[in-house]
């Protein structure tokens, strides 16, 4: 399946970037101690003076490598397109005969258009198989593995985000409605 390979990639992608944030904050965590620890024990110490500048310098190094490889907006990509390819296959579980490309954030034509060719090309190569559209049209199989899964992943956020507030202006997860 197609998601599942543009799924990796993204899930790649995510943990590189990861990858630059951690480095980029633990080298900077490090000069922050490290000029504490000058500044409070270790007055006498010269080769401390600059270590918070330096580290600080190698932080700023690593945020301009993780920006000039792009890592960012090829997880944003690449997020996107798996996104795309799912709603792809769930419509065609469903019985929704269109391709996605024609609906897919149309109002962002300049900066998303790689990714609308392709979902359109995927969907021209799709179209030529004479087994293309999935053997069960059944929206139950849609609604379990679709809709009650989003819906699972927006009550998660949904509690995540009211305790994160405070508690005066948390919302009642009672009055979610979830379709099911």
């Amino acid at each position: 399946m197609l998601y599942a390979q543009a799924d990796a990639i993204s899930v790649n992608a995510d943990n590189n970037r990861r990858l630059f944030f951690y480095a980029i904050l633990a080298t900077a965590g490090l000069g922050a101690f490290l000029y504490g620890v000058r500044a409070d024990m270790l007055t006498a110490n010269s080769a401390l003076w600059l270590s918070f500048s330096r580290l600080l310098g190698v932080a700023l190094a690593i945020h301009k490598v993780a920006k000039f490889s792009g890592v960012e907006n090829l997880y944003l990509d690449t997020r996107a397109f798996a996104e795309a390819l799912r709603v792809q296959y769930f419509w065609e579980l469903s019985g929704i005969e269109e391709p996605v490309d024609s609906h897919y954030l149309v109002h962002c034509r300049t900066q998303l258009d790689w990714i609308r060719m392709a979902l359109r090309n995927i969907w021209l190569m799709h179209e030529a198989t004479e087994n293309h559209l999935v053997a069960t049209r059944d929206m139950r199989e849609t609604l379990n593995y679709w809709v009650s899964d989003q819906a699972d992943w927006y009550r998660s956020r949904a509690e995540k985000q009211a305790k994160r507030q405070l508690p005066h202006s948390r919302v009642r997860l009672s009055r979610i409605i979830v379709v099911g």
